[in-house]
């Protein structure tokens, strides 16, 4: 089996009125392997998303992924905020 990468994302809305719980959900749907999601404040009532995903240490694994979640209704921009070998 090849080695894995953790890769911590932040996800932002299009706005402040965006469905963030239903971006939430559908990171499940896109492929990839979702370990955790967590919704934070940011400011003036926009949330973003922090989540983690377990991808094979590949070229171009996380471009896909990236890729994946802003094809999401509602998403603005994704956002990696760490990338670690497990």
């Amino acid at each position: 089996m090849g080695r894995k990468v953790a890769i911590s994302l932040r996800i932002m809305p299009e706005s402040a009125d965006s469905d963030v719980e239903g971006i939430a959900r559908k990171l499940k749907e896109i492929g990839f392997e979702l370990k955790d999601t967590k919704i934070v404040p940011i400011a003036f009532g926009l949330k973003a998303i922090e989540a983690v995903f377990l991808l094979p240490d590949e070229a171009n694994a996380s471009e896909q992924l990236e890729e994946k979640i802003k094809d999401i209704e509602g998403v603005s921009d994704v956002e990696t905020v760490s990338v670690t070998l497990v």
